[in-house]
Formats: structure tokens, C-alpha cells, sequence
């Protein structure tokens, strides 16, 4: 099973590294209301975007519950079925295989209308078990397999794994690396980009969050603060959305500087170069990250600074707005304690009424006792 994914992940540096002939079509599966734990329906449509197969699976019985898998295939990887048997008119039996390792999912329905639809079985691949069994040392079940052949994982990933010194999977973590893409090319690249990790989780959890080769040598190009990074550092930009563009486009705006925990700081508290920009706009320019991060977190945003300027207070110093932030001085309490007689105040005096227990229930009732003493006896 994979465990929960911690951010701080454990971490070795290697040394010195930082259309098939159609298949004559056989006769349709029946359709039946209560499919049994086997039973796999499919559909096929054309994807518009690129021009591939979208291929849908439903499988499983109702005691188990329905599983799903559905992305883009190749037509080439349908043998037998091409993007022509979709639009058929009348409809008409078609039939293909998806053959991978693992097993062959063999199907079988009608095309037409833009779509094929129809059943399937799939026939595990019995050398495949074995080898698969004599590398984990238990034998997978069909439904195991199946999730295999979905996939398309090779063994080539375990002997790659094997080769790297990682511990030995069991079947859950090999069902898991299939899922997520970790294949023998992915492993062998983050080995040479200097990344052993501790556990077979963790190598999936950097795969499900992005953390490829690429990226690692797209932050390395940053400068020194961005090489030879903790698997940790890493994982954590990747899940905040640390990017090589963020990175360079806040380093434009005199951001260089940073370390990578306090750029994942500034994506957390949603500071971006948009918002340094508007934020210059209103006047409140050059802010160190410190400052920058505060407002974040305490949300000085540029449309409080626009209504505290509206109020009057337009020439404030960063820090004092920090202070109108944390201690609630809005547009709204300033109009109330003007109305209540207190005009003209400075920046720290409004701070300070707020400390010391003037809210807006006090400048109601300060305004009420001025106009009580306006009234005529």
C-alpha cells in the first residue's frame, strides 16, 4: 500500500551525481445487468485534441464496486479497431486486442455513430506472473495483472530498481508504480540526477507530484541555492508550484536571492509576480521577502490598501499597514471613529485606540453621546 507521503523524504546522493492487420472479429459479448468481478465494458471515441483513441474501461462486479480507467491510446495499440470503424453507418461488429505484457484485453462490440462500445476479457500472460512472482516473491492474481497490463508495466523497471540498491517491492508497490508512470527510464534518470530515494513510496510520491529529471535540471540552471536539492525541498516546490518560470520571474523583480523553502513560503501565502506588480502600483515598492510574506499572510492585499487610501490614509508606510492589518483597522472603523469625533488621527493613533479596546461598539457609543448632547433639553 502506499503510506502516507511525508515531506521529508530520505535521500541518497550517487557519487558524483547531484496498424496491426485486423483481427477477424469474434462473436459480440453478451451485455448482462450484474457484471461479475471480471466482466470489462469498454468505449472508444476520437479524441479532437490529437487525433488519438480515447479508450474508457469499466470493470468489477457490484460486490467489489466498479473500477475505471480512461486515457488516450494509440490506434496502433488497439490491433484491430482504427479511427474509420467509429463512424460505420449501418453499425457493425468490430473487434480489437490491447496487448501488453502483463496480459491481453481482448474486445468485442459494435462501432458506429462516432464510438465504439462493447465487452471484453482479458487473458493474463502466465510467464509474466512467474517472473514477475520470482522478482517480489509472491505471484500476483488476475486482478493485479490486469491493473499490469493497463498500465504496461515491464519488468525492466525491477531489474532497474534492482540495479539502484532500492528495497525489494511487494505486489501493492508494483500495482503503484504502474499507475503513476514509474518505469525503468524514470528511475534511471533520477539516479542520474543524483537522487536515490529510501523507499519505493517515496519514488512513486516524486513521480505523483512531477519531480522528474527535468525538472531537477530546470532548477539547477537557476544557480547555486537550486543545486543538489533535499528530496524534501524538491517535493515540497512541486506540490506549492515552485516552477522554473516563477522562480526566474520573481527573481526579475529582484527576488534572486531566495531559498527554495521561502519561494514554497511566497507560493503558500499566494505572493506572485502579478501581485508584486499591482502592489508597486500602489506605491509599495522594493518590499523585502520578510514583507512580502507578511502581507501574504495577513492579507494586505492591494484592494485594502485602495480602501484604506479612500479613508484618507494614503501615504502609510508598509509597516503601519501591516499594524492597521493585524489590529482591524478597516475603512469602516475609521469612518466610525471619525463619526464619533476623532478626526485627523495619525496612522499610529488609530493603531492604538484599536489596542487598547476602542472598537466599533465604542465609536457607536461615542457618537450616540455626542448627538444626545447636540439634542435640545
Amino acid at each position: 500500500m502506499i503510506k502516507t507521503l511525508l515531506l521529508t523524504l530520505s535521500v541518497a546522493v550517487l557519487p558524483g551525481q547531484a496498424t496491426s492487420p485486423p483481427l477477424a472479429p469474434p462473436p459480440p459479448l453478451p451485455m448482462i445487468a450484474a457484471p461479475a468481478a471480471t466482466d470489462i465494458q469498454f468505449t472508444v471515441t476520437s479524441r479532437a485534441a490529437d487525433g488519438q483513441a480515447q479508450l474508457s474501461l469499466t470493470y468489477g462486479g457490484e460486490g467489489r464496486g466498479r473500477g475505471q480507467n480512461s486515457g488516450p491510446e494509440a490506434w496502433n495499440d488497439l490491433r484491430g479497431l482504427n479511427r474509420a470503424d467509429l463512424d460505420r453507418d449501418p453499425p457493425a461488429a468490430v473487434a480489437f486486442e490491447i496487448v501488453r505484457p502483463a496480459g491481453t484485453v481482448a474486445c468485442s462490440g459494435v462501432g458506429g455513430g462516432g464510438a465504439a462500445t462493447g465487452g471484453c476479457r482479458f487473458r493474463p500472460d502466465g510467464g509474466f506472473a512467474g517472473a514477475l512472482a520470482a522478482r517480489v516473491g509472491a505471484r500476483p492474481d488476475e486482478r493485479q495483472l490486469f491493473q499490469l497490463a493497463l498500465s504496461d508495466f515491464r519488468l525492466e523497471t525491477l531489474d532497474e530498481l534492482q540495479r539502484q540498491d532500492y528495497p525489494r517491492p511487494d505486489l501493492n508497490d508494483v500495482v503503484a508504480m504502474g499507475i503513476h508512470g514509474v518505469d525503468a527510464a524514470y528511475v534511471r534518470g533520477m539516479a542520474e540526477a543524483g537522487y536515490r530515494l529510501g523507499s519505493i513510496d517515496d519514488l512513486v510520491g516524486f513521480r505523483i507530484h512531477g519531480v522528474t529529471p527535468e525538472y531537477i535540471a530546470q532548477m539547477a540552471a537557476l544557480g547555486a541555492s537550486f543545486t543538489r536539492l533535499s528530496a524534501g525541498d524538491l517535493m515540497a516546490m512541486r506540490i506549492h508550484g515552485v516552477t522554473p518560470d516563477f522562480a526566474r520571474e520573481m527573481a526579475a523583480l529582484g527576488y534572486a536571492g531566495e531559498r527554495p523553502s521561502e519561494l514554497v513560503a511566497m507560493r503558500i501565502h499566494r505572493i506572485t509576480p502579478e501581485l508584486v506588480g499591482a502592489l508597486a502600483a500602489s506605491g509599495y515598492r522594493d518590499l523585502s521577502a520578510e514583507t512580502l510574506m507578511a502581507f501574504g499572510i495577513h492579507g494586505v492585499t492591494p484592494g485594502y490598501i485602495r480602501a484604506i487610501a479612500a479613508a484618507g490614509y494614503d501615504d502609510v508606510g508598509a509597516d503601519q499597514l501591516l499594524a492597521f492589518r493585524i489590529h482591524g483597522v478597516t475603512p469602516e472603523y475609521i469612518a466610525q471613529v471619525a463619526a464619533a469625533g476623532h478626526r485627523d488621527l495619525t496612522a499610529g493613533q488609530l493603531v492604538s485606540l484599536r489596542i487598547h479596546g476602542a472598537d466599533s461598539a465604542w465609536a457607536r457609543r461615542m457618537t450616540a453621546d455626542r448627538s444626545d448632547r447636540r439634542r435640545p433639553g
